[in-house]
């Protein structure tokens, strides 16, 4: 899911963790919050100017790294 614009986000009410990338205008990584946990609120990355939140697991230290540009299609 991408939530833009948006630089922080919670996980009130939800069962499950995820996965978030924030990410910044120059779609660039600016923080990678692995396995955020229900009933969690994040820090504000006043750099990120939008999330993508994905399932649990799915972003492996070896898949993304912070700095690294990311394509949205």
């Amino acid at each position: 899911m991408l939530l833009k614009p948006c630089n922080s986000i919670h996980s009130f009410f939800m069962k499950f963790a995820i996965d978030a990338l924030f990410v910044d205008k120059s779609n660039r990584v600016v923080r990678i919050l692995p396995k955020f946990r229900p009933f969690r609120i994040s820090p504000v990355y006043f750099q990120a100017c939008c999330v993508i939140e994905f399932p649990a697991g799915t972003l492996l230290p070896e898949s993304v790294r912070v700095g690294d540009r990311i394509s949205l299609e």
